[in-house]
């Protein structure tokens, strides 16, 4: 065997991986939410929002008559507010047979600090207050 395959092996079988794992989930647990506490603060009531079951994001949807794709007001007064989110239409495979949903949105909490989590989530709410 190789050495990293050696380390791999050492690290699950003295309960080191295990133990990298459960502090992954609680600062992960951490971000989202302090995220959740800054949308319920920052975002118009008018926005729903998916608790995360896992994962690095949550899943926000804007009244229909909001765009949310590239080119729309909501994300280009996003950028202005220095925020920035993945447009839902981005995150749907192509199916000729339904059109991808353009009211939604992915916000990742994945590698911001909690500070900058609640900072940007209060920018995405200006920026939407520009729009709504």
């Amino acid at each position: 065997t190789n050495l990293l395959q050696q380390l791999i092996t050492r690290a699950i079988t003295s309960g080191a991986y295990e133990q990298h794992l459960i502090n992954l989930r609680q600062r992960y647990a951490k971000k989202a939410a302090a995220m959740i506490r800054a949308i319920k603060r920052h975002l118009p009531k008018t926005v729903e929002w998916e608790m995360p079951d896992g994962g690095l994001y949550v899943w926000v949807r804007v009244p229909r008559r909001i765009k949310t794709g590239l080119q729309s007001p909501l994300f280009k007064s996003a950028l202005r507010h220095n925020v920035i989110y993945v447009p839902g239409n981005l995150c749907y495979t192509d199916d000729p047979t339904r059109r991808k949903p353009n009211c939604e949105m992915r916000l990742s909490f994945g590698s911001e600090s909690i500070k900058n989590i609640e900072q940007g989530i209060s920018r995405l709410g200006r920026a939407m207050s520009k729009v709504l």
